[in-house]
This record gives structure tokens, sequence and C-alpha cells, in this order.
């Protein structure tokens, strides 16, 4: 069932079930996703900024500029945190109620001085925003870091192997 309501919500439903939501502000709610196991691909979904949904490809050929990553020092800088975050209503707008979950993440505001690469925007007012952050984009210098730190381990390793057998 497709129908549209006074305050212009499109709303899509089976039955008398209302399944997917779109508000009149562009807000997007689909009931019962959190509630329906998937199986098969797990591939990741985007939506561009026009909101068109896809993947992001990794392979060579959709890339341009590769330069291998050399200093990820800022990661150290960065401050990992623990919080709850504050529930919203139907338009978007925080409440003051808290959900109970625990959640672990960092602060846009902390990350925008140390990495602002790693921070998005909305445009408000002709102004940019600071909306929060692309955790993904965390992954790669992590892992490089952790390469740098496993160098160090194998080198100290080496070094008390050999005072070891000098003695």
């Amino acid at each position: 069932v497709l129908r549209t309501t006074s305050g212009g919500k499109l709303l899509l439903g089976v039955g008398t079930e209302e399944r997917f939501r779109i508000a009149a502000n562009g807000r997007i709610t689909a009931q019962v996703i959190y509630g329906t196991p998937l199986s098969g691909t797990t591939r990741d979904v985007f939506i561009e900024d026009g909101g068109q949904l896809g993947y992001i490809s990794s392979v060579r050929d959709s890339k341009t500029n590769i330069n291998l990553l050399s200093n990820v020092d800022w990661i150290y800088q960065l401050q990992p945190s623990s919080f709850n975050y504050k529930l919203t209503d139907q338009e978007g707008a925080y409440t003051g109620e808290v959900n109970p979950e625990l959640e672990y993440g960092l602060i846009a505001e902390d990350v925008e001085p140390v990495a602002p690469e790693l921070c998005f925007y909305d445009e408000v007012d002709g102004e940019q925003e600071l909306r929060g952050v692309h955790y993904k984009k965390l992954i790669v210098p992590m892992l490089k870091a952790l390469q740098e730190v496993n160098a160090k381990i194998t080198t100290l390793e080496a070094k008390v192997a050999a005072l070891e057998a000098a003695e």
C-alpha cells in the first residue's frame, strides 16, 4: 500500500502495517529493518550525496593518485571515548532522552583539529557544519600504525636476543 499523509509523509506498507516512511523533511524510516536477518553477500551499501545507493569499489582501476602511507603518528592524538547517544524525535531533533546502550567512538570536535579529513560536514545556511567522523577512514591508518609497531617489536626482540646471547 502506498499513501501520503496530510503532513506530507509518503508511507509504504503491507496491509495496515507501515514498512517505510519518507517525511516531508526527507528523513527516511524503514520499519523492522534491524529485526530482519540477512544471509549471503554482506557487501557494504553506501549512499552518495545525491541519495544514490551502491557500493564503493576497491580495485586499482577505480582509483588514482595512489600513495603509500608513511606517517600516521597523528593517530596517537585521537581520544577514544565512551558515551551514550541522545535520542531524537521524528524530525531528527535531540529530545534530551538518553539511549541506555554504551557506545565507543570519537568526538568529531576532538578529531577535526587532528585529522580533518576524517570528518564530514553538512552545509547549513551557506556554511560547512561539522556532523561526524568517517570511521571507515580510520581502518587503513590503524593498519599502518600496527605495521609500524610490529616492526619496532621485531627489532627490539632481535636486540634482546642478541644481548641474551652475548651473556
